[in-house]
């Protein structure tokens, strides 16, 4: 993935599969997505240069040997050298007051958890890691922190060990499709990676949503919790212009990683969200236990009516970059979903 273009917000998403090699058992917690976090910030810290033969031959020996890849991809500060070029145009192509001060922006990559629960052995646990930008040409340098991971602990269990098994990349225009990229033998990267970007949703599949004429139909559904502040407190209310809000707000956070072709017309998209319709929404607190501290957010469906045109590829990116507050860790993440009208159940 050394000489792919990774503007216009590319991405690529991986399929990771740790296999539970012991007697005793991986406990996961019912939402692993901090877990795996915590265990791959752990792993990433720890990647350094020269521990494998391969080194030398790395596409990123460079700045794995010299650069300070770990607080690029994990805490993304404002003042990396990564970082701080893409800032300066944000900050002189957009005019948003939240843009003037800000010390960290978002991570680029997001983590779709696994299911928690009790992995006994010879169990898999697989969950989906996304890379943004820049972050999909360190590849190399991740598959290494996974592989530390999976050398260490994962789970509660001290006892317990898994094995990287598989590495697969998610073809994301295809639904079920991917290319096996690690081999877990000789841990090795045997083929290149699928990368994504804006222009691959600008014609997006129409099997999500009913259109007459220009008006569309389509329904949103959160398979975890949407996390978003409305006067410093945690909303419990959703509608359709505020889910466009989060979703612009987190697509242009995240172009520091990799600069949109073209400037994000928020103001146009806005007007467009604006006239929209909510035709029924159905929502519930959702609680996420994160060691001794409880998160709340939103889970549930929205369904919306409107001329929705220019905002389909957005909405189909952001279901893999997710939106709103602790995205990294798997929250705010939705599907779309066909919607017949007059349908009760969104099926």
């Amino acid at each position: 993935m050394d000489n792919v273009n990774l503007g216009n917000l590319s991405f690529a998403a991986f399929q990771v599969t740790f296999r539970v090699v012991s007697d005793e058992p991986v406990r996961l917690p019912s939402h692993t997505g901090s877990a795996l976090h915590g265990a791959f910030g752990w792993a990433l810290g720890r990647v350094a240069y020269g521990r494998k033969r391969s080194c030398n031959d790395c596409p990123i020996r460079s700045e794995c040997r010299y650069g300070s890849l770990f607080e690029y991809i994990f805490r993304a500060p404002a003042d990396h050298p990564f970082i701080a070029p893409e800032y300066d145009y944000l900050r002189l192509t957009y005019t948003n007051r939240e843009l003037l001060n800000l010390r960290e922006f978002p991570p680029p990559y997001i983590i779709v958890p696994a299911p928690g629960g009790r992995y006994d052995q010879n169990e898999d646990i697989v969950f989906i890691l996304v890379l943004v930008g820049m972050a999909v040409r360190f590849f190399p340098y991740v598959v290494c922190g996974l592989e530390i991971l999976a050398a260490g602990r994962l789970g509660d269990n001290r006892k317990a060990r898994v094995r990287l098994e598989e590495i697969v990349a998610l073809d994301c225009l295809e639904p079920g499709a991917g290319i096996p990229l690690y081999n877990p033998l000789s841990r090795e990267i045997v083929a290149p990676g699928l990368v994504f970007d804006l222009d691959c949703f600008t014609q997006p599949s129409d099997s999500f949503y009913l259109r007459h004429n220009d008006v569309i139909r389509l329904g949103l559904r959160f398979l975890t919790p949407l996390r978003f502040r409305v006067r410093e407190k945690v909303s419990s209310k959703l509608d359709f212009m505020v889910f466009i809000r989060l979703l612009l707000r987190r697509i242009l956070l995240l172009s520091v990683h990799s600069r949109l072709a073209d400037p994000l017309p928020q103001h146009e998209l806005l007007t467009v969200a604006g006239t929209g319709e909510v035709e029924r929404q159905r929502f519930s607190f959702g609680v996420v236990s994160r060691g001794r501290k409880s998160l709340y957010g939103l889970v549930g469906e929205l369904v919306a009516t409107g001329c929705f045109e220019p905002l389909l590829p957005y909405i189909q990116l952001g279901i893999w970059l997710h939106i709103g507050k602790a995205a990294t860790l798997g929250f705010g993440h939705y599907e779309l979903f066909f919607s017949e009208a007059g349908s009760r159940d969104g099926s």
